[in-house]
């Protein structure tokens, strides 16, 4: 399957061109283009080697990033980004269900947003996330566990 890493600074440019890979066809689809600059610099403003971690491969690759923030309410998935190559594995949902599962044992919810043109968002659907809100871009997704 795949296994977590902490993410290192020197991860960043391999990193980035899989963020570009797997989203510059949605990115473009919502604001009609791909600024390469600008996605670099947010990409780096917004890269916390602290928090996201490397998804690796079976042979000890790096196939992609998760990041995942707890904050005082909830969990927050930030990103969670696969190679092209590596999309429909299971890996994705696999690393969500382990989130769900921590954030269960927590009693907390967790929320992402992600853009509307993304088929990401059925994935979320699939695993019990419900849209709670919309921005001009993405929905606001949320997934609270059962009751104890």
């Amino acid at each position: 399957m795949a296994t977590l890493r902490p993410a290192r600074a020197d991860d960043f440019q391999l990193l980035y061109e899989i963020n570009r890979e797997a989203l510059q066809g949605f990115v473009t689809a919502t604001w009609g283009a791909w600024d390469e600059a600008f996605q670099q610099r947010w990409c780096r403003d917004h890269f916390l080697p602290g928090r996201a971690q490397a998804i690796l491969s079976d042979d000890g690759a790096v196939v992609g990033y998760f990041d995942a923030e707890r904050q005082p309410s909830c969990w927050f998935l930030h990103n969670i980004v696969l190679a092209p190559a590596w999309h429909r594995h299971g890996i994705g949902a696999s690393l969500i269900r382990d989130l769900l599962a921590r954030a269960s044992e927590e009693g907390v919810p967790v929320e992402l947003r992600v853009l509307r043109v993304n088929p990401a968002r059925g994935l979320y659907e699939r695993l019990g996330f419900e849209v709670t809100g919309q921005t001009g871009t993405h929905d606001l997704m949320r997934w609270v566990p059962l009751a104890a």
